[in-house]
């Protein structure tokens, strides 16, 4: 992924990459989440979880980051 945003010249636009390479449990389970905001210093009541899957947008961060689902209804 890393390298992928480099050649796609938007690595600098990310402050923080997290990938299934990075954690233990992949989604839907919260770690990559909770790792990214560790990583920038926030906690998850600063965090707006962004996500394809209703799944996903249930209880982000254990229910203390807000969810916004993009999936269709």
């Amino acid at each position: 992924m890393r390298d992928d945003l480099e050649r796609g010249g938007i690595a600098e636009l990310f402050e923080v990459v997290v990938t299934i390479d990075d954690v233990r449990e992949p989604k839907p389970a919260p770690e990559g989440l909770l790792l990214a905001l560790r990583n920038l210093a926030l906690g998850a009541e600063q965090a707006l979880s962004v996500t394809a899957s209703r799944r996903g947008a249930r209880r982000p961060c254990g229910g203390h980051a807000l969810a916004a689902d993009l999936s269709r209804p």
